[in-house]
């Protein structure tokens, strides 16, 4: 494993010589488009968008998926607001930092503020909002084991009949512990779900805790990927992915190249995003967000460029 600070001035300094100095985005070329690395907004959840935005620009990320999980976890969208004024204030960041939101990502199945999420993807231009996988939820709305497989499907079904109305594509997750928790159950459930237009957001990191073999498991679903979340993990049997720093791309023992190495020789050309949970629960500064993205940017730009090299 890669130590902290050792990471830290290797990555950063390989990072450091791949940035051209008149645009400094990155994106990685195959056969039919590029792939867009991006990270989650949940991140900097301590602290208000646009220091994402900033964040995201000032390393050369091509993208940014905006947070709409608890707010325990990010408070980057005020629900209680006209969907209008977040639409408004979001455009304003896209435009200043000329970043696109790539993705959205809701975690629990909430009918209720499904539209209004859904509203606010399609006037931001964001093509994609991740869900969980629904199934019994606990009192915070987190799916949970043992929940309906059925059931999650049905609100699955529901959530799209909505998202489809405005041309927005609804995915969801393999999510370690809950009804659809595995490669298997993730592939029969899209095939079920073709119809309605629900696609998939891989997570290895969850299918890592299975435990299985994520490249394995993306060979299996890789024809309905639309969006691919990414982050290390340091143990297969943990509950979590570890702390903020222990999820830094290169830390842990997931094979991270090799999930790489699908999704070019595949043409993958959809958003890929870095999501690092946990900051605003460990009251991480301003200073260590900045570093997990900046590790992590650093080790993707040097493991895409040594494959397509």
């Amino acid at each position: 494993m890669v130590s902290r600070s050792k990471g830290i001035h290797f990555y950063q300094s390989k990072f450091l010589q791949l940035i051209r100095k008149q645009d400094s985005q990155i994106n990685f070329i195959n056969d039919i488009g590029t792939m867009k690395l991006g990270f989650n907004s949940v991140l900097f959840g301590n602290f208000d968008l646009e220091k994402a935005f900033i964040a995201a620009s000032e390393m050369g990320y091509s993208g940014i998926e905006l947070s709409a999980l608890d707010p325990a976890m990010s408070e980057h969208i005020n629900e209680s607001d006209p969907v209008s004024q977040n639409i408004s204030t979001i455009c304003a960041l896209i435009n200043k930092y000329e970043l696109p939101v790539t993705a959205i990502e809701r975690a629990k199945h909430d009918l209720n503020f499904w539209e209004y999420i859904v509203q606010l993807a399609a006037g931001i231009g964001c093509p994609v909002i991740n869900l969980g996988p629904g199934g019994s939820i606990d009192s915070n709305g987190v799916p949970i084991a043992g929940g309906s497989f059925d059931s999650a499907l049905e609100s699955l079904k529901r959530h799209s009949e909505i998202s489809n109305k405005y041309n927005v594509t609804t995915c969801f997750k393999a999510h370690y512990n809950t009804c659809i928790d595995n490669t298997e159950l993730s592939k029969k459930a899209v095939q079920l779900l073709e119809s309605y237009n629900v696609r998939l957001d891989f997570d290895p990191s969850h299918i890592f805790r299975v435990p299985e073999d994520p490249v394995d498991g993306f060979k299996e679903v890789l024809p309905w990927i639309s969006h691919v979340h990414i982050r290390d993990c340091i143990a297969q049997d943990i509950k979590g992915p570890g702390s903020p720093f222990q999820q830094i791309c290169g830390r842990g023992k997931i094979d991270l190249i090799g999930i790489l190495k699908l999704l070019q020789v595949s043409n993958y050309n959809g958003p890929i995003n870095l999501e690092v949970i946990g900051a605003k629960q460990g009251d991480l500064s301003l200073h260590s967000c900045t570093t997990i993205a900046a590790e992590s940017k650093g080790w993707l730009n040097c493991a895409l460029s040594s494959i397509t090299d």
